[in-house]
């Protein structure tokens, strides 16, 4: 390799190594500015979690897991399976029943349960219809 071969080539390995660094630290930037957005995020999510488990402890565990079945499979809820996913992550990560856990015995015990979860689900709606 000749002389001036070898200087190009190293020209442009230089050059590449700044754009490199320069991409680098731009994104670096762009990121550190995301993790304030990525906190307030999750500050949501968690009193998102907090709300679901608050509305699930009230009942049997056992009550609750039927009724998320049926929600699941009430053909307008097709739309929101990631909120029943999430439902039932938050109702498994719960541990045992409160001893005051009221039963879901009657319809309107049903209704009422599901339009307490459904007021205080969140939205999802890059994944949902």
């Amino acid at each position: 390799m000749g002389k001036k071969s070898r200087e190009k080539r190293e020209r442009r390995e230089r050059a590449d190594t700044n754009r490199a660094t320069e991409s680098l630290s731009k994104h670096r930037w762009e990121f550190s500015g995301r993790s304030k957005q990525q906190a307030e995020s999750d500050v949501r999510f968690q009193r998102d979690v907090a709300a679901v488990e608050a509305v699930l402890c009230k009942y049997v565990r056992f009550d609750v897991a039927l009724a998320l079945s049926v929600s699941d499979l009430w053909p307008p809820n097709v739309a929101s399976p990631v909120k029943h996913l999430f439902a039932w992550a938050v109702l498994l990560g719960i541990q045992g029943d409160e001893s005051n856990a009221q039963p879901i015995q009657t319809y309107e015990d049903f209704t009422r349960f599901l339009t307490e979860l459904y007021a205080v689900w969140p939205e999802f709606p890059m994944l949902e219809d």
